[in-house]
């Protein structure tokens, strides 16, 4: 070993591990709220809801008395489960 380091020099030092990148100008609650022209509390409240409804694979799981969703919100996240349960992995991944 001491010869090693003699011919090749001290081990360097381990760099430090990376870390994701943080986006803190993003607010995509905000755009979502806007885009949706909803206020931000009913844009919350939106988007909890769904995510309370979509499962796994887009399966929704929820009958129309349940978190009060008519039979067209119903159709509609049935419709789209998938797309919105992968739309909430990504924003989730991100820490959104």
């Amino acid at each position: 070993m001491q010869a090693a380091a003699g011919k090749c020099g001290a081990e360097p030092a381990r760099p430090p591990p990376p870390s994701p990148p943080t986006y803190p100008d993003l607010n995509l609650d905000a755009a979502g709220a806007t885009a949706a022209t909803l206020t931000p509390e009913q844009y919350a409240i939106m988007k909890e809801r769904v995510r309370y409804a979509v499962r796994e694979e887009g399966r929704v799981e929820v009958t129309s008395s349940m978190w009060a969703f008519s039979a067209s919100e119903l159709k509609a996240l049935e419709k789209r489960g998938a797309e919105l349960y992968k739309a909430g992995q990504a924003l989730q991944d991100r820490g959104h």
